[in-house]
């Protein structure tokens, strides 16, 4: 018997991955109790969420820091990119010019 919605359980699974790479760089265990907590009652929640009928927003919750921390991590690499891209051509220029 599966007491997990989808969300919920795709949620558990992503945080016993991240509890695993945790561990494996000696996360501090005063964090570990904490991050154990936090997961629990996250699960609940979008459990909660779903059986309420709210399974669309449970998706939701699960993705969307993923999607935030993607948009983030584009823009930065746009901006080392277009960084990087004016410091060759100003050494270009500067080269030229001696």
């Amino acid at each position: 018997m599966n007491v997990l919605c989808k969300p919920a359980h795709v949620y558990l699974i992503l945080s016993l991955i991240l509890f695993i790479i945790m561990m494996s760089i000696s996360f501090a265990s005063s964090n570990i109790f904490l991050f154990i907590i936090k997961v629990g009652i996250w699960t609940l929640l979008l459990n909660w969420l779903c059986f309420a009928g709210y399974t669309g927003f449970a998706w939701l919750l699960v993705f969307f820091p993923i999607i935030i921390v993607s948009f983030f991590l584009a823009v930065v690499i746009i901006a080392i990119i277009k960084q990087n891209k004016n410091e060759n051509e100003n050494r270009q220029n500067n080269h030229i010019e001696k």
